[in-house]
């Protein structure tokens, strides 16, 4: 943890394994032991996103992006960064990602 080591992962997942071992590690943990659980609600938060596209980006009105697309750019980053655990898994199961 944070308070062990001082440092912060810079990197999502981190090449540090003593930072695994923190609250960054708890998604690796669950996609080792259940990551169809994962996947299916990270894809059910994709499609619950894209069916509140209202098709326009702003509001008449505004300026600002209406709630949908915040919405939308939040799962969609969310499911990024849970892809980026996912290819970090895989990885170091094969042994070949850098911090192996």
């Amino acid at each position: 943890p944070i308070h062990r080591t001082n440092v912060e992962p810079t990197m999502i997942p981190s090449n540090r394994k003593d930072l695994l071992g923190s609250p960054y590690g708890l998604l690796l943990n669950e996609l080792m032991r259940s990551p169809d659980t994962i996947c299916r609600s990270i894809i059910a938060l994709l499609n619950a996103a894209l069916a509140i596209d209202t098709g326009s980006v702003s509001d008449e009105d505004s300026s600002d992006f209406n709630a949908s697309v915040d919405i939308i750019l939040y799962v969609a980053r969310l499911a990024a960064r849970v892809e980026s655990y996912i290819v970090f898994a895989l990885l170091h199961s094969q042994g070949r990602h850098d911090c192996v």
